[in-house]
């Protein structure tokens, strides 16, 4: 018994001398999950994500190394190391073959620039007497910050971005004009209530960008970042050219006007509502003009019309690929129009849809079923056209009827954009589209609906392909 004690004694020895062991030649390295740290653009004032380094003891002996820290004088880096809030630590073992995390956050100071602002270090480590050092980089973004609550400026500038807190109203009788070039991020649950009026000024050179406060590449896709642009029942007269809304819950939602107001409640000429998470145009009986715009990728309808109202729409495309990973699938047609509401208690309300037409328009998508959703209560107008159109719509309805349709592509056994999982909605060479508009549409509204999205002239070759761009061979 004794022998057997003591054999264990000697077998534990020697196991935690060996356990023990330091490695401390000059020649050993450090590897790491990364040799450069990359931030996309932060903004000035606001933290960043998180980003993480692992750092590898590759080697069967333990290894301390001898300090970790910042290698610049920086107040603009943070670190946690080994689970430690700390910009330097000294002495910090690391058994053989085992690792530990460095997590890594920035925080930039404004630089009163319009251009992002490159801040570089690096995080610097000491081991056996040799250094060794992982790059961080951050471009930082200066931007106007606007918090809760009534704005009390009348224009957004286009010198540098603008940051958007919780809810921005623009109050009635106010009319807030955004000027070509301009962005707006939004920070998450943000919304753009307006009570007056909103006048978007974007060029083709120059669009206005309202999108999330999320910088980094991959979520330039991602719906659900903010809540969207509200126009209210008093608001009025808005108008949006060129100006692109994305990644919200609604990009656009547009109430039910003021009984007195004859004039349209909000037009819409060159503008895309991409990457949302319910609808892109979401609108309750109110009165609306869209030329040339794209109302695409959304959770539940790219355009939904309730409540009746009144609607022109020319040159548009209504397309919808929804597919975003961990989301719900679409189950709902991508244009859904209905002459009625109907509360929580499911009691109905009904209003006379008194116009919803589509021309020279694309209305497409993955759903089986199709991408046309209507509905409407007896006794109340439900006034619907599609004139030269191509659409996926299911075979319940009478598509043959020239009350409500005229001359358009059904169903089409191949139809291709040149990349919907791309977002890219111009037409395919060998699209059955191009040329199939009626001629006719593109002299309405003068100049809007002769030129298209990309502001290609739709008269050149005597037809206008169908949707928001023509074809340019």
């Amino acid at each position: 018994m004794k022998k057997i004690i003591f054999l264990i004694c000697v077998i534990s020895f020697f196991w935690a001398c060996q356990q023990d062991e330091i490695n401390s030649s000059p020649d050993f390295k450090l590897e790491f999950s990364n040799d450069t740290i990359k931030f996309d653009t932060v903004f000035t004032q606001l933290g960043s994500v998180t980003k993480i380094l692992k750092v590898y003891n590759r080697d069967k002996e333990a290894v301390v190394i001898s300090k970790i820290y910042l290698g610049a004088d920086t107040k603009n880096y943070r670190l946690n190391i080994s689970g430690m809030p700390a910009n330097a630590k000294e002495n910090l073992k690391i058994e053989g073959k085992d690792s530990l995390y460095i997590f890594v956050e920035v925080t930039l100071d404004p630089n009163n620039q319009s251009n992002p602002l490159l801040i570089q270090d690096s995080i610097v480590f000491e081991t056996n007497g040799n250094k060794q050092d992982v790059d961080v980089l951050a471009y930082g973004q200066d931007v106007h910050i606007l918090k809760n609550g009534y704005l009390s400026i009348n224009k957004i500038t286009a010198d540098k971005p603008w940051l958007c807190i919780d809810t921005i109203k623009v109050a009635k009788d106010q009319t807030l004009t955004i000027e070509a070039g301009a962005v707006l991020h939004f920070y998450r649950s943000s919304l753009l209530k307006v009570e007056g009026s909103l006048i978007c000024n974007g060029t083709k050179e120059k669009p206005i960008i309202l999108t999330g406060s999320r910088l980094e590449k991959m979520y330039d896709d991602v719906p659900g970042q903010w809540y969207g642009i509200w126009l209210v029942s008093e608001s009025k007269a808005h108008k949006l050219e060129y100006t692109f809304v994305k990644n919200a819950n609604v990009g656009i939602q547009c109430d039910l006007p003021d009984e007195n107001n004859n004039d349209w409640m909000l037009q819409l000429i060159n503008c895309k509502f991409e990457h949302h998470a319910l609808t892109g145009m979401s609108s309750t009986g109110s009165k609306i003009l869209a030329i040339n715009s794209i109302f695409a990728d959304c959770g539940f309808a790219s355009v939904y019309i309730s409540y009746g109202g009144f609607y022109e729409f020319y040159h548009c495309t209504i397309a919808n690929f929804w597919n975003c990973g961990a989301c719900q699938p679409r189950t709902t047609p991508g244009l859904i129009l209905s002459n009625y509401i109907m509360d929580a208690e499911e009691n109905v309300y009904p209003n006379n849809l008194q116009k919803a037409s589509f021309s020279n328009c694309i209305i497409y998508g993955n759903q089986t079923e199709g991408e046309i959703g209507i509905s409407g209560v007896e006794g109340t107008d439900l006034n619907f056209y599609f004139d030269n159109c191509l659409m996926k719509i299911d075979r319940k309805y009478d598509y043959s009827n020239p009350t409500n349709f005229n001359n358009n592509v059904v169903n089409p056994d191949e139809f291709t954009f040149k990349s919907d999982t791309a977002y890219n909605y111009e037409l395919d060479t060998l699209s059955i589209a191009k040329d199939r508009g009626k001629p006719e549409i593109i002299q309405l509204y003068p100049p809007y609906l002769k030129y298209d999205l990309n502001a290609y002239d739709r008269s050149i070759d005597g037809f206008p392909d169908l949707g928001a761009y023509e074809r340019k061979d």
